[in-house]
Order: structure tokens, then C-alpha cells, then sequence
């Protein structure tokens, strides 16, 4: 039994994923097997990108405008800030946003509990393990 509920959600929509380490990378790949029509872009000129992406739409060094264009949804890394000024032009076309971790909860299989806030989750962490 699956709980996909946004199965085929992705079939053909063009996704931009901002910020390309391992969180990106993942998130580029479950797109893609959901049918999306995926790019990345990292402003880290010098990211590595692993060989599974080679051959993808992947652009390194300093975010453009551009990379919005024809763009359906962007997915940011959190090393992003919400006000980027490529997530407000973004915001500003109406288009999408998404963080990584929503993207994916929204294909997790589990029922999820988080434990927000920047301090003082191992204990409740460790009660709810």
C-alpha cells in the first residue's frame, strides 16, 4: 500500500532545484522519476556534480534570472535564503516554491511527525524514536 498522493503530480512539469549537494541531487533525481522535466542550478561555481547527473540541465556559478524561464516550480535548498532576490523575482512571476523536505515529504511513504525550531530537539527526538 502506498500513500503517493502526489503520484504523477510531477508528469511533465518543468522544476528548477536550487542548490545541487546531496539533498538536491536527491531531490533532481525523485523528480525526474516522477516524470518531471528537472534542472539544477548551484552558485557554487566549483559544486561536483555526481555522474548520474552528467548530461543533465545543470547550471553552476552566480543564479540568473533566466534559469526561471519556463519554469514551473522551483525547489530550494535550505542553505537558501527565502529572500534570495531569485526567490522573490520567483515569487514575483507567481511561480512555485517548494523547500527540499517538503518535496520530500509529499512522496514519503510513513506517517511524519517533525520537531521544529533551531534548538532542543534530541530530547523529544529521542522520545518519539
Amino acid at each position: 500500500m502506498t500513500n503517493r498522493k502526489h503520484k504523477n503530480e510531477y508528469s511533465g512539469k518543468r522544476v528548477l532545484v536550487l542548490g545541487l549537494a546531496r539533498s538536491g541531487v536527491a531531490a533532481m533525481r525523485l523528480l525526474a522519476g516522477e516524470g518531471a522535466i528537472v534542472s539544477g542550478a548551484d552558485e557554487n561555481a566549483a559544486v561536483e556534480i555526481p555522474s548520474e547527473l552528467a548530461g543533465a540541465d545543470l547550471h553552476r556559478g552566480a543564479f540568473e534570472e533566466t534559469l526561471l524561464d519556463r519554469v514551473d516550480e522551483v525547489v530550494v535548498s535550505p542553505g537558501i535564503a527565502i529572500d534570495h532576490p531569485l526567490l522573490l523575482v520567483a515569487r514575483s512571476r507567481g511561480i512555485a516554491l517548494a523547500s527540499e523536505l517538503e518535496i520530500g515529504a509529499r512522496f514519503a511513504r510513513a506517517h511524519l511527525l517533525g520537531v521544529p525550531g533551531p534548538h532542543g530537539k534530541s530530547p523529544p527526538g529521542t522520545l518519539i524514536g
